[in-house]
């Protein structure tokens, strides 16, 4: 007898009480989808960009910040979810379109003029023929005339895929954006962007640093295991002993100290689980799969 969602407090919410009512496949589809599975760090990171937006335009030197993070720590998916929780709108009184925050990931092997056309098509706009500079103030103009309270620009590690002048003119055009525009910007990317900050003092003033740290064996890791094995959709609860620091230990050792990887290991736990008609996540499965 398949229990019913009332049985299954384990479960985050009732969508994943009754998720897991359903046939194997459903439910595997539904382990697929993205899901921000309250990440400890998620509203830290959330509340810094707000305090950024909260200053608004009009500032001198607005603060701006660079985002540090390995790969494989949700770091663009959580900065894709901030701009989706702060959408594009139609003022009814201006008649205009107010953009409160543009996100933008850098090209491959950028350069400033790529960046600039990117974020123009990023803002639904033509792409005129200009040079660089014209092409730069229109961009401007565009952005001024969205009215935006914060610049995110992600994937700054790209900038290693280039000549060092070349990539000093993106990190100067970044800069004369936010002073141009008088608005905060935040920059993201792995640690090997840093060299950049750390040769030239006034971007490593203008631009302070923000680390996501990959995940240790801690009670932030068990928390973090919890919340996440409440989102699969399992009808029995999952073995006590894996909030423990024995199990953290072997995830870490298993799966890896990323986000994305002790996700990825979860699930695909789970899905063997589904798989083999098993209904419950144990300790002895933690130990014996390796990703």
């Amino acid at each position: 007898m398949v229990k019913q969602p009332n049985d299954m407090g384990h479960l985050i919410n009732d969508e994943v009480r009754e998720i897991a009512t359903r046939s194997p496949r459903e439910r595997q589809a539904f382990i697929d989808q993205d899901q921000d599975y309250n990440l400890p760090y998620v509203n830290d990171l959330m509340e810094m960009l707000d305090q950024l937006k909260a200053v608004g335009a009009g500032r001198t030197r607005p603060p701006c910040r660079r985002i540090l993070a390995p790969t494989g720590m949700a770091k663009s998916f959580i900065l894709e979810l901030y701009e989706r929780r702060n959408p594009s709108r139609f003022d009814r009184v201006t008649k205009t379109t107010v953009w409160p925050v543009v996100f933008l990931k850098i090209p491959n092997e950028p350069c400033s003029d790529s960046v600039i056309r990117m974020l123009l098509r990023r803002l639904n706009v033509p792409v005129p023929s200009l040079k660089r500079f014209a092409l730069q103030l229109h961009a401007a103009t565009i952005l001024s005339g969205l009215r935006p309270q914060l610049l995110l620009f992600d994937e700054l590690q790209r900038i290693i895929q280039v000549s060092g002048d070349q990539a000093v003119r993106v990190l100067e055009l970044i800069k004369w954006f936010s002073d141009e525009l008088k608005i905060p910007v935040a920059v993201a990317g792995v640690e090997s962007m840093e060299s950049f900050f750390l040769a030239d003092d006034q971007l490593g003033t203008r631009f302070r640093p923000y680390t996501l740290s990959p995940w240790q064996n801690d009670e932030n890791l068990q928390r973090f295991v919890s919340t996440l094995l409440s989102y699969m959709p399992l009808r029995e609860a999952p073995d006590e002993r894996l909030f423990s620091f024995e199990a953290g230990a072997m995830i870490l050792k298993n799966a890896g100290n990323t986000t994305d990887n002790i996700v990825t290991f979860f699930k695909e736990i789970a899905r063997r689980q589904f798989l083999a008609g098993h209904e419950k996540i144990r300790l002895e499965d933690v130990q014996e799969f390796k990703l």
